[in-house]
């Protein structure tokens, strides 16, 4: 008596779900950009300059980090199979709150 198993999947599609990856992480670059823009045209009208300062670092520091992520999914996507690269979740969580938190401070400012 045979027993089949279920028949192996093929793989998927090679340019489908990897190009609507490399999309989605482009536009997330990109809504971060702006609000980094906007949160950096905000903490400029900051007085105190160390607070100022503070964001201005704090902002750049994080879209950098940001752009560094998405630009290393990015790489990973071009592979016929893409390796597993790590999970970004962490940095984009870190960076929301701690702009969540500059945008506070910046308000009360």
């Amino acid at each position: 008596m045979t027993t089949t198993g279920d028949p192996p999947t093929p793989d998927p599609p090679p340019g489908r779900f990897a190009e609507r990856t490399r999309l989605a992480w482009r536009r997330t670059v990109l809504a971060v950009t702006i609000v980094a823009l906007l949160a950096l045209r905000q903490a400029l009208l900051v007085p105190a300059p160390a607070l100022r300062a503070l964001a201005i670092v704090a902002l750049v520091a994080g879209w950098l980090t940001i752009l560094a992520v998405s630009s290393r999914r990015i790489v990973a996507l071009r592979a016929r199979r893409p390796a597993a690269v790590g999970s970004p979740v962490p940095t984009l969580t870190l960076f929301t709150v701690a702009l969540a938190i500059l945008g506070g401070l910046l308000v009360m400012a």
